[in-house]
This record gives C-alpha cells, structure tokens and sequence, in this order.
C-alpha cells in the first residue's frame, strides 16, 4: 500500500485542477487509497504545517509539484527528504517555466508514468 502526500502550490490555482484529478483515478485502485493532498489536510483551527509535517512522517512516498516554486514546497521536499521518505517531484508541462530553477531540473533526469 501507498501512502503519503502530494504538494503542490496554491497559486496558480490552476495547477491543483490535474493532481486532484489524478489522484481521484489513482483512488480507484485500492493501493492508492492512502494518498491524499495538502488541500485534505487544511483543517480549520489547525496549523496547516503541523498537518502536512505529520501526513509526511506517516506516509510512505511525498510527492511535490514543482511548476511553480514556493517556500512551503521546497520546505516539505527538504523535510520529508531529511525523514528519509521516498520524495518524487513532478511538472506539469503544460504550463511554461517561469523559474531558471526549474529549468535546471530537466538536467536531473526524469521519469514518466502512465495512468491505467
């Protein structure tokens, strides 16, 4: 089973449109059931970091879109990394760069996947 958390920025909102769909086919298959994203853990009255820090400990693999680049992603990356989780990074190709940061990445390799 997989579990864990998907991250990704709020602005653009836009960009959480195609991993929430994705991540409703991937809950059709029952090792997937336990992914979840960090808009499922805004809990009203609650530290929204708390709640991500404890979905990233408890997990088994953190995913974080790095479209567009913010303190909080590139935080959790960092965090669940030093926690030793298994941390992939995704981009959607279809919006265009708009950091050299980003850029940099194409350099690292990649991988894709197909959804069933």
């Amino acid at each position: 089973m997989i579990s864990g958390l998907v991250a990704y920025p709020a602005d653009p909102a836009e960009l959480g449109g195609p991993i929430r769909q994705a991540l409703r086919l991937l809950h059709g298959q029952d090792r997937f059931q336990h992914l979840s994203n960090w808009e499922e853990n805004d809990v009203p009255g609650r530290f929204i970091a708390t709640e991500v820090m404890e979905k990233i400990d408890s997990g088994t693999v953190f995913i974080a879109d790095i479209t567009r680049l913010n303190f909080n992603v590139l935080f959790e990356i960092g965090y669940a990394i030093g926690r030793k989780k298994r941390a992939y990074v995704i981009k959607n190709g279809a919006m265009i760069d708009e950091s050299s940061l980003v850029r940099d990445f194409r350099n690292c390799g990649r991988h894709s996947v197909a959804l069933r």
